[in-house]
């Protein structure tokens, strides 16, 4: 019970809502009807279109020597704002593993030439699983290569971006970052700055791809330094160096069957067959970044996934990931997945995957359901 609030009625208090909601700046929102865009009446020199969506992945997981786990494993809040044809933000928040972290928080400026420049907090233009959300990959998780190379896909900097003209237009991307990512709370380790090249002919924005057959691709590099720090055996920190950091990448998608005409499914994506080799040198050993263990060479990988859509509701899905240290040490994962649509927003995953490491092999077998408006 909410104490000091008993005499104010429930309804003046939807009343107050709404009056505020309807007083804002950007005037009323009215919600459409698959819960994905809101665009306001406003009067001219005001935003013209509001955006909110997210989604939310409830899974049973089990990994073998562990324990039977529910979690949650994603929840993400996502706001976007567009200002005529001028300028944009997007912020998206996420309750993932029991906290609250922000993933994106970024302005957009629209130039009349079609540039667009970008500065705030974002994905690295760079690898086609950083770019991808994790709403619409197939298999629960990424690559091994993607998770040590690009550990937590997203950094603070300044980007531009463009695309040029014809029939089949070519989208790019040049991007200077801090360089360590969002996962060091430390700030930036170092008055270097990275820089990150992409090009790309995969179309962008979401959702099926028409007309196919089509083959798309994708080429990046990322050239930069990091800090390696020193550390004695009672943990502190005695010095510092230092140290080249790149990554170059490929990828090829060949997207071969459209979504069945009857998909219930709003984001379903259409029978592909996708790779993409990574190659870099400097990287964390942690994929998660925590403690900077830092090694000082080079390392490579790749993924290769097949998706099939079996049945008007169903896709089958096989992905093959490997991730070279360069010391001899592999570590591959085979996975295996069934993805069912439920309806218009709603899936259900049953993955399997087989991790082979360097003393240690182990499954894991996860069972999620996900909300995505």
């Amino acid at each position: 019970m909410l104490h000091g609030c008993r005499s104010i009625p429930w309804s003046a208090a939807g009343w107050l809502v709404a009056g505020v909601i309807s007083a804002a700046p950007y005037g009323s929102i009215a919600h459409a009807a698959e819960g994905g865009a809101e665009k306001p009446e406003v009067a001219p020199g005001r935003a013209t279109q509001w955006k909110v969506s997210g989604y939310m992945q409830g899974r049973l997981s089990h990994e073998e020597g562990e324990p039977w786990e529910f979690l949650v494993r994603r929840a993400r809040l996502k706001v976007e704002a567009r200002f005529q044809q001028e300028a944009s933000f997007l912020l998206q928040l996420a309750a993932d593993k029991h906290k609250v972290s922000l993933k994106d928080a970024v302005v957009k400026y629209h130039f009349p030439s079609g540039l667009t420049l970008e500065v705030g907090q974002r994905k690295w233009n760079a690898s086609y699983e950083v770019l991808q959300s994790s709403s619409v990959r197939e298999m629960p998780e990424r690559s091994a290569v993607a998770r040590y190379l690009f550990p937590g896909e997203r950094d603070r900097g300044v980007m531009l971006s463009g695309r040029t003209r014809g029939r089949q237009p070519l989208y790019w991307a040049v991007g200077l970052w801090n360089g360590n990512g969002i996962k060091d709370q430390d700030g930036e380790l170092n008055d270097f700055k990275d820089v990150v090249v992409y090009f790309t002919n995969l179309r962008k924005g979401k959702g099926p791809y028409q007309g196919p057959p089509q083959l798309k691709w994708q080429l990046y590099g990322y050239w930069g330094r990091a800090r390696q720090l020193f550390v004695d055996a009672a943990g502190n920190v005695t010095g510092g160096r230092n140290r080249p950091k790149w990554r170059a990448g490929f990828g090829l998608q060949y997207h071969y069957v459209s979504v069945p005409e009857d998909n219930p499914y709003i984001w379903r994506e259409g029978s592909a067959l996708k790779i993409e080799v990574i190659t870099g040198k400097g990287y964390a050993t942690d994929p998660s970044h925590q403690g900077r263990t830092w090694r000082d060479a080079s390392a490579w990988g790749f993924w290769a996934q097949w998706m099939r859509n079996i049945l008007p509701t169903d896709d089958l899905v096989i992905r093959y990931d490997l991730f070279d240290p360069q010391g001899g040490d592999y570590e591959r994962t085979l996975g295996l997945g069934w993805i069912h649509y439920l309806g218009a927003v709603t899936c259900c995953t049953f993955a399997y995957a087989f991790a082979s490491r360097p003393g240690q092999d182990k499954g894991r077998f996860t069972l999620q359901l996900q909300f995505k408006y």
